[in-house]
């Protein structure tokens, strides 16, 4: 699960936040993943709270959440300068839980985002998830309504391409990194 979102919204102070990279679609391929994911859930099962949570309307997949220190832009520059735009795998769709609520998302399938993970987590982070496994969230559904989605076999298979990279700083700053 991209964890970000849930961990974020938990903070209680500054001293609590911790930085996120992501990796992200190009956008005709966010209209069409964002068009789809509204046919396959129904408004009624998401779970909403505050006027949060619901569908996810950001597609992207989380690399490493939890640094400690910011990342710099010229060090992420000069890194990211030698990757290209990849193409990452949709391999079906699955489900896990929260308490409060069961994650739809994309199965992802990506050498070069395990790589990325790999590379990064040799930074300063904290992580209640030492197994990556790179998903794309697509919705938040009510747990009295995961049964249903759990047992739907989506037969998904696509390949989609990865052209930007933005990394959210402990103070929620952004830094964008297109794919060259």
């Amino acid at each position: 699960m991209n964890n970000y979102k849930l961990i974020e919204r938990s903070m209680k102070s500054v001293k609590d936040r911790k930085g996120c990279l992501m990796a992200y679609p190009t956008n005709n391929v966010t209209k069409t993943l964002n068009a789809y994911n509204n046919k396959i859930v129904n408004e009624k099962d998401l779970f909403v709270e505050n006027d949060d949570f619901g569908r996810e309307k950001d597609p992207h997949v989380t690399i490493l959440y939890g640094f400690i220190n910011d990342l710099q832009k010229n060090e992420l520059d000069n890194f990211f300068k030698k990757i290209h735009p990849f193409k990452i795998k949709i391999d079906g769709i699955g489900t896990f839980d929260n308490e409060k609520f069961c994650v739809l998302k994309y199965n992802i399938q990506s050498d070069v985002l395990n790589e990325l993970n790999a590379t990064f987590k040799k930074y300063p982070h904290v992580t209640d998830y030492p197994d990556y496994k790179p998903h794309m969230t697509i919705a938040y559904i009510k747990k009295s309504e995961e049964e249903r989605y759990k047992s739907i076999k989506y037969p998904i298979k696509a390949e989609i391409l990865i052209d930007k990279i933005i990394y959210s700083g402990i103070n929620y700053q952004k830094i964008q990194i297109d794919l060259k």
